[in-house]
């Protein structure tokens, strides 16, 4: 369970970069229309929702789980792979307006990425965390959070490839 959830993470996370170092250093800032996201936003928006997994794994409330630890990842992928459900980012994630430096957001967002990675590889994510709980789900376990940082940043990476059609058009 462990070594598979990082191991998807790892890749989503890499997929993202590759799809962000895709985008110049112009266009990176460009919405593809006005009330859309552009690329350096949407990774902003990722980093913020991501921010504090790290720290919730190494020192966050934690307790026994007495469930599958990993009982909500389908209902989690269905959410978050289902590219017609619009969603509504949460105010205190919804990324800045100032335009970002590529290489500045390319280094914060693997630099967050590896952190995750190794505070999962380090804990146990079987536990369930008292931190958070997910609407409609409850608390979830560290698996759970990081098949959440997964299958977000892979619903982000679609949206990103979506916006690097548009703008390099």
């Amino acid at each position: 369970m462990q070594q598979q959830s990082i191991t998807a993470y790892r890749s989503a996370t890499g997929a993202l970069l590759t799809t962000l170092n895709s985008f110049t250093n112009e266009t990176v800032n460009t919405k593809p229309s006005s009330n859309a996201w552009s690329a350096a936003q949407i990774t902003d928006h990722l980093l913020k929702s991501q921010s504090d997994f790290a720290r919730m794994m190494q020192s966050g409330t934690k307790t026994k789980t007495e469930r599958n630890p990993e009982e909500n990842k389908q209902k989690i992928e269905a959410i978050f792979l289902d590219y017609n459900n619009k969603m509504q980012s949460p105010k205190e994630i919804i990324p800045a307006n100032d335009p970002f430096d590529k290489a500045t957001i390319i280094e914060s967002f693997s630099k967050s990425a590896e952190e995750n990675i190794n505070a999962a590889a380090a804990n146990d994510i079987s536990q369930t965390f008292a931190e958070y709980e997910f609407p409609g789900m409850g608390h979830f376990t560290g698996a759970e959070w990081l098949w959440f940082l997964t299958y977000h940043t892979q619903r982000h990476t679609h949206q990103m490839q979506q916006v690097l059609q548009t703008v390099s058009q």
